[in-house]
């Protein structure tokens, strides 16, 4: 009877440890699930930020290309101011020179 008592006191201990190996099963196949879940996620989100990325990058790059234009512009106006100051500032020494 002892035997008995031992050998089925042995197989509820061994059901007990296949029902927590199966209930860890499931947790883990749940995990899984989870895991796989958050991989796509932050694969859409990564996708995203590249192409916010490569968007601002074009938009950054026209902004450079515009002000490189108004620098070039600006460049233009500033020659001829620098031409008529001195222009402005020869004119009356060369008559003075010329016409005494």
């Amino acid at each position: 009877m002892g035997a008995a008592m031992a050998t089925e006191a042995l197989e509820i201990w061994m059901a007990r440890l296949e029902g927590g190996y199966e209930q860890l099963g499931k947790r883990l196949d749940d995990l899984r699930v989870e895991v796989v879940a958050l991989r796509t996620e932050v694969a859409g989100i990564r996708g995203e930020s590249r192409a916010e990325a490569a968007t601002l990058r074009t938009e950054v790059r026209a902004e450079i290309g515009e002000l490189r234009q108004d620098i070039r512009r600006v460049n233009g106006r500033l020659d001829w101011l620098v031409a008529g100051v001195f222009l402005a500032i020869l004119t009356p020494v060369l008559v003075r020179l010329f016409f005494p």
